[in-house]
């Protein structure tokens, strides 16, 4: 699946990074990693699932729950995105611009919940 942003028409796109810095990365670029973020959130959001079935302790029960809770919060615009473009619904500029500006904490959050998630394994 590839997320084809309105965004195309610029020749860079800014967006900042999981630790804070701005990146640009040609459209190309951008498409690529906002689909490997998808992908990785999506896997860890179904691990958090596994898990959260198993008996864990109650400390990283809580944990784990905050850290997906983060995450989808994180990940919404993009999410909202990918089920729009799934349903062959136009998502619009403004939220494939807020997929840009929210796709760094996106990864960021998505990391903090696989490291959680490696700990318990």
């Amino acid at each position: 699946m590839i997320l084809c942003f309105a965004l195309a028409a610029c020749t860079g796109i800014t967006t900042t990074t999981p630790d804070g810095r701005e990146t640009t990365r040609s459209r190309e670029e951008f498409e690529r990693y906002v689909e490997a973020v998808f992908r990785r959130q999506n896997q860890a959001s179904v691990e958090a699932g596994q898990l959260l079935n198993e008996e864990i302790k109650p400390g990283d029960r809580i944990a784990l729950e905050a850290a997906e809770r983060n995450m989808l919060r994180a990940c919404s615009a993009l999410n909202q995105v990918v089920k729009q473009k799934m349903e062959r619904e136009n998502p619009g500029i403004f939220l494939e611009m807020e997929v840009r500006d929210t796709i760094g904490a996106c990864d960021f959050t998505t990391r903090m919940l696989e490291e959680l998630i490696a700990e318990q394994e």
